[in-house]
């Protein structure tokens, strides 16, 4: 049978209960101002009112101790049921002797607030509804607590910093501006308010309204929604020591299920907003920001969305993250990933810290213009860009890396290193550099420059104006426009510039064969080797120096000109329609040097040939010393070399023209 003991206060009394255990009740009626209850061990039911003259109940003081009353069986305070409902504000409800395993209920009605409660309820069940606003709570965190402190600036703590008490659950809801709520490591639940929140290695779901926000939570699941504009939310990993991985806390096996590679949802908006975290792994949900968030997160596997016009500054570690933004002015700093970025805005900077080189990079730039992405010595790709700006792309020179590059209609200024990259750039005076290896690049606009080195490159440019220099590769090039300028190395080359007017240096081994066709009004310069040229002409000019025997230059246009020089020797083949075309033959040093043989069929009586330096007289004093034989005309050189007419032909002195000059052509 449970005894009850009821009592009536009308302000400014005190009185003590009689119920000793949690077999008997002391029920309290409090009316008017500044009450005071002390509860000596059983269970407890508090209600306030408003009675005339005494006005309603206010500043009610409830404090749950046992003092003298010793050797209570059972224990006083233990397993008790408080239930207390007020109406004003400035109420206070104290535990100045710890209950257990209690259930504790307080509800303070109205918008007066003011209240405090320090309670301590081991094992517990405490829930406290407290209006209005100033409210100070401080709980044990070894108990189910939930907390609601409608009118702002409420003072909530549950738990201490680093208290291990893992599996505990608190939840707390908030109003109005200017909280404060600190704990230890249970698994929090936040809703609502403006404020601070400081919490541990729990499992903590917070969801905070409003602007200028604070969260700080350790090394647990957690899942964040920091409200709106300067929000700061900071991840410190286990037992908050902020670091950089994770180490199992000072605590040692007192971490408890501290999970060593955490996941954590964050959710941002507006502007100015700050995230840092250590080694978990970060998804943060910012669609609804505007500009200028700061994100620092550490090594884990992280995921970010960032909405807004930019001037966003993002830093990652090595993880693998992903990064995807549509504003302008953000700054990406990534580390070895595999780091994926997607960006739709303008003037963005993706800069890659990987020094060993060990991820692989996808970064998508969408539409934006005035963008820049380095990789530091990674791979990876990058593609899209917009037709206007200038987008750049870079890696170490020293990286092996590939990196694959296409900028759609946008000009490029890349720079990358030894890999087998691969560049497509549409638009006009795009840069291209890289080093040896085996690259592809497709320049499709004009007055683009492109500068490989010694691997073996394919280069297909269709834009005029474009300046090509490859190193001593295999290279295949293509060049389709019109007043380029190519150099290639001595490598095995294959070069195709049908276009017109086209500036061409091939500087080749001895060793090497080279195949070169080109349109009209171009000028070529090869360099030894053993050469397959094709001019379609007109008005093609070929300095050729030091060919070997086998070298074959076939002229199908008008006005064509062919310089040989240096010994070399060629057969040169001329479209016998075709009218005006030139030969030079030139000694090296003296008449007496010159070692090539040089075969020529096709010449036409329209045609010359101008041999300098090799030691004739003139024009009709070379005729003279023709030799004729069943294969057409020969003219024997001073230094053993010779020059073949081959047949059919028909020549005649006037073809002949002879000056004194020596050197290479």
């Amino acid at each position: 049978m449970t005894t009850k003991y009821i009592w009536t206060l009308l302000g400014g009394q005190t009185q003590a209960g009689n119920a000793l255990n949690n077999t008997q009740t002391d029920q309290f009626t409090v009316y008017g101002a500044d009450n005071s209850i002390i509860s000596i061990g059983g269970n407890l039911i508090v209600n306030g009112g408003y009675l005339a003259p005494y006005g309603q109940d206010t500043g009610t003081s409830i404090t749950l101790q046992t003092n003298g009353v010793p050797g209570l069986t059972p224990p006083a305070l233990t397993s008790v049921t408080d239930t207390i409902t007020l109406d004003g504000g400035g109420n206070s409800l104290v535990s100045n002797d710890p209950l257990t395993t209690s259930t504790v209920s307080m509800t303070v009605y109205g918008s007066a607030g003011g209240n405090m409660v320090d309670l301590t309820n081991n094992g517990g069940t405490t829930t406290l509804n407290l209006g209005g606003a100033g409210n100070s709570v401080t709980l044990n965190g070894n108990a189910s607590n939930s907390v609601t402190s409608t009118g702002g600036g409420a003072a909530v703590n549950i738990g201490y910093a680093d208290d291990d008490l893992f599996g505990y659950s608190a939840s707390v809801g908030l109003g109005g501006t200017g909280n404060t709520v600190t704990g230890g490591d249970e698994n929090f639940t936040v809703s609502g308010g403006q404020g601070t929140v400081t919490v541990g290695d729990g499992t903590n779901n917070i969801a905070m309204t409003g602007t200028g926000n604070s969260v700080t939570v350790g090394g647990g699941n957690n899942t964040i929604n920091a409200g709106g504009d300067g929000a700061t939310v900071n991840i410190l990993g286990v037992d908050s020591e902020n670091s950089p991985s994770f180490n199992g806390g000072s605590d040692g096996p007192d971490d408890g299920p501290v999970p060593p590679s955490p996941t954590d949802n964050v959710t941002i908006a507006g502007a100015n907003d700050v995230v840092n975290a250590t080694y978990e792994n970060v998804n943060i949900y910012g669609t609804a920001v505007t500009a200028a968030a700061t994100i620092t997160l550490g090594d884990g596997n992280n995921q970010i969305w960032l909405g807004g016009t930019g001037d966003n500054d993002v830093t990652v570690g090595n993880g693998a993250n992903t990064i995807n933004a549509t504003g302008d002015n953000s700054i990406y700093n990534l580390g070895s990933g595999p780091n994926g970025v997607t960006l739709s805005g303008n003037y963005n900077d993706v800069n890659v810290t990987d020094p060993n080189g060990t991820g692989q990079d996808t970064v998508q730039l969408g539409a934006g213009a005035y963008n820049s992405v380095s990789f530091d010595h990674a791979g990876g790709s990058v593609t899209g860009t917009d037709t206007t700006g200038v987008t750049t792309v870079t890696q170490s020179a020293a990286s092996g890396n590939t990196v694959n590059v296409n900028l759609n209609d946008g000009t490029g200024n890349i720079s990358l290193g030894n890999g087998n990259d691969t560049i497509t750039a549409n638009g006009r005076f795009t840069r291209i550099i890289a080093g040896d290896g085996n690259d592809v690049v497709t320049a499709n606009g004009n007055r683009d420059r492109i500068r490989l080195g010694n691997g073996d490159d394919t280069v297909t440019a269709n834009g005029n104006h474009d300046r090509i220099r490859l190193g001593n590769g295999n290279d295949t090039v293509t060049a389709n426009g019109n007043y380029d300028r190519i150099l290639l190395g001595s490598g095995n080359d294959n070069l195709t510039a049908l276009g017109s007017f086209d500036n061409i240096v091939v500087n080749s081994l001895s060793t090497s064969t080279d195949t070169i066709s080109v349109g009209s009004y171009d000028t070529v310069r090869v360099t030894n080797g053993t050469d397959t040229i094709t001019a379609n002409g007109p008005n093609d000019v070929f300095y050729l120096n030091g060919q070997n025997a086998g070298t074959t230059v076939s002229l199908y246009g008008n006005q064509e000109s062919v310089f040989l020089g240096s010994n070399a020797s060629a057969t040169i083949n001329m479209n016998p329609a075709s009218t005006g075309n030139t030969i030079t033959v030139q000694a090296l040093t003296s008449s007496t040097d010159y070692t090539g043989t040089i075969d020529i069929t096709g010449f036409g009586s329209t045609d010359h040939i101008d041999l300098q330096g090799l030691g004739f007289a003139s024009g009709t004093d070379a005729f003279n010393s023709l030799s004729y034989g069943p294969l057409g005309a020969t003219l024997a050189l001073n230094g053993g070399g010779s020059i073949n007419f081959l047949s059919p032909v028909a020549l005649n002195a006037s073809e002949f023209v002879v000056t004194p000059n020596h050197g290479p052509v």
